[in-house]
């Protein structure tokens, strides 16, 4: 996927058992759009890294980035474990997309 700068990527979610969202591409940003109530945590152990994501609602990362990203590399990148996820209730959809 090298030269790839946009991706999305649909993690498929429940509330029995956290899924990984995986960096499909070495990204600069994200955003997040749940259609149900999500948790998303950064470890998939520690409940203080968990936040609430609701259905409808989108959560992106807003960085700004002056710096050359061939230089300096990317703030996320292929194969990394952005976070993962579970819904509130039941299952849903976890619409992840990526920009370099």
């Amino acid at each position: 996927m090298e030269g790839q700068h946009y991706a999305t990527k649909v993690v498929s979610v429940n509330n029995t058992e956290w899924s990984a969202v995986v960096v499909p591409i070495n990204a600069n940003h994200f955003s997040l759009r749940p259609d149900t109530d999500v948790l998303f945590r950064t470890d998939v152990n520690d409940s203080t890294t968990e936040d609430k994501i609701a259905s409808g609602t989108q959560e992106y990362s807003a960085f700004d980035w002056p710096f050359n990203t061939v230089n300096v590399g990317s703030r996320f990148r292929l194969g990394d474990v952005l976070g993962y996820a579970k819904t509130v209730g039941g299952t849903g959809k976890l619409v992840a997309k990526f920009l370099l």
